[in-house]
């Protein structure tokens, strides 16, 4: 058994590099993000076969960015790496470390506030298409630059109410990690970074079993070709 299992890993990973490379296409919808600055809020991110296995989704999901120095180009098509932390943000809180790969590792009360979000069961937050959902979406997107320390949104007073009850919500959640929070690094063909948005990866038995799943699936549509 143990062997069978160490043969579908190792072809997850050769038919994983075979198959492409995660990729996602950044879109919106309107009703979920302000037409006012800040105009970041909702993003509707697309993800490809190859990012659909390692995130457990299908299909189209909501995010937010984590930069406010970093630009991003709707209906575009970005590379995507998969971390825990922003790259080439604007900075960390006093005393905060660097991640492994010298960024921005994201905050418990982030990770907390986004899986809310994504569960739908956010407190506070107007999940109906409109006005409702646009001033929900501009204040937990100013709630989420705080948290990071987002050049503009460091000091409390610069926050909305919405905001600040936000940011309270997540600072009170208990969380001491960030889940499976992880942070969509976007880069071009040239490996500029272009924005760092959130997702949710799933648990580690799923991720495996999405990953020797979407291997088989690639091994077996090779064979039919022959």
């Amino acid at each position: 058994m143990r062997k069978l299992l160490l043969g579908l890993m190792v072809l997850a990973l050769v038919t994983g590099a075979a198959i492409g490379a995660p990729t996602v296409t950044v879109t919106r919808t309107p009703g979920t993000y302000p037409s006012l600055p800040p105009k970041s809020g909702e993003f509707t991110l697309t993800p490809n076969d190859e990012l659909e296995a390692i995130l457990g989704v299908s299909g189209p999901f909501q995010s937010f960015c984590l930069e406010t120095s970093e630009s991003i180009t709707i209906d575009n098509t970005y590379n995507v790496e998969v971390t825990t932390e922003a790259i080439l943000g604007d900075g960390r809180w006093p005393g905060e470390p660097a991640g492994p790969r010298g960024g921005d590792v994201i905050s418990p009360a982030t990770a907390y506030l986004y899986t809310q979000f994504r569960a739908g069961t956010l407190q506070g937050y107007d999940y109906t298409p409109g006005p409702g959902r646009e001033n929900s979406a501009r204040a937990l997107q100013t709630a989420i630059w705080y948290l990071e320390y987002e050049s503009g949104y460091t000091k409390w007073n610069a926050l909305s109410r919405e905001a600040q009850a936000f940011v309270t919500l997540g600072q009170s959640s208990g969380w001491t990690g960030i889940g499976n929070v992880r942070v969509l690094n976007l880069y071009d063909e040239s490996k500029q970074c272009y924005q760092d948005m959130l997702a949710i990866v799933p648990a580690p038995g799923a991720l495996l079993r999405a990953g020797i799943g979407t291997a088989l699936v690639g091994w077996a549509r090779r064979r039919r070709a022959f």
